[in-house]
């Protein structure tokens, strides 16, 4: 490793040009692993324990089985299929482009550089296996995929809005478009709106709907903003006082239930909790198209260095039907 006062900003972008350029591949599948981190012990949960992950070049049509009752009498030497038991639900979804730009001015970039030497002397850090380069996209990756995870949310597609919430349309601009446009087509559940006195009673509301497959069936998810998870946990501390089983007020599964608890800070403006089936969202991510980039790019002129990476994403819901969310909260 060179000495701190014979490094140039030359050195650094040669090095992480070089970087990106082998990892290149990890990098672009880091992003599209966005759903892999959470916060242990807590109900922020990896967003692919819940959501199903497809690989997608292109448009894709997201199909889903909706079975009712296949059963009759048999005892007949005759096939005599029953009408309207078997739907099947179709929607399309695609992945957009989406890009990172971001500049540098040499004197920040040697400064972070100068602090990354400080934990090395300090052992804090192992410059064998955890170079400079790694450092610097690793802070970037982190930025990237938290406001990629939030406009999975709350993203509505717009080419000039120069943030997150432009990238594509997110799951909660396609359920209320379709709240809006086909009602029928998801089920929307009357509670008011909660508080920590009444939380327990009005999400129990949405629980009694729920058909008896969906409700003891395990694969079923209930998310909530954080105000109303804590909401949730005051009105049971409230009610229930300190169970041995509930000592710390940190309620994973909505009782007389297995539907697990899930906290999306992405919610939080909606305001309306909504339960569906593991796997019924969809995050849709670009692994081999070509023009998956990531490149860094020193300006001599400007003394400055640019970070640039491309990739494509986007989400999809394969059954509205399988959606049941507050009309208020």
């Amino acid at each position: 490793m060179p000495a701190t006062d014979a490094i140039s900003m030359a050195d650094i972008s040669t090095d992480l040009q070089n970087y990106a350029y082998d990892h290149r591949e990890h990098i672009i599948q880091s992003v599209s692993q966005v759903g892999f981190d959470a916060l242990p012990n807590s109900p922020i949960v990896a967003l692919d324990s819940f959501v199903n992950f497809m690989p997608s070049s292109g448009e894709i049509v997201l199909t889903d089985l909706i079975v009712g009752d296949p059963l009759q009498p048999g005892g007949k030497d005759s096939f005599d299929p029953k009408n309207n038991v078997v739907k099947f639900k179709t929607r399309k979804a695609h992945v957009e482009p989406i890009k990172v730009d971001l500049k540098f001015a040499h004197t920040k970039i040697l400064a972070m550089y100068n602090t990354y030497l400080g934990r090395v002397k300090t052992q804090k850090i192992d410059p064998m296996t955890y170079p400079y380069e790694q450092d610097v996209i690793d802070k970037i990756l982190v930025s990237v995929k938290k406001h990629l995870r939030l406009g999975m949310w709350k993203g509505v597609k717009n080419v000039n809005d120069p943030t997150f919430l432009g990238l594509f349309d997110g799951w909660l601009k396609q359920i209320t478009d379709t709240i809006l446009n086909f009602p029928a087509s998801i089920n929307i559940v009357d509670i008011n709106p909660i508080t920590a006195s009444n939380a327990i009673a009005e999400l129990e509301k949405m629980k009694a709907v729920l058909p008896e497959e969906v409700r003891f069936s395990g694969e079923a998810v209930m998310i909530l903003s954080t105000a109303h998870m804590d909401a949730y946990n005051a009105n049971y501390r409230a009610l229930y006082g300190a169970l041995p089983y509930n000592t710390e007020f940190n309620k994973r599964y909505l009782d007389g239930s297995n539907i697990e608890m899930i906290v999306e800070q992405g919610v939080a403006a909606f305001n309306r909790p909504i339960i569906t089936t593991r796997d019924n969202l969809v995050y849709l991510y670009d692994d081999e198209n070509k023009q998956n980039n990531v490149d860094f790019d020193f300006q001599k002129r400007e003394r400055s260095l640019a970070y640039l990476m491309d990739f494509f994403a986007g989400t999809g819901i394969c059954a509205t039907e399988l959606i049941w969310v507050a009309d208020a909260a």
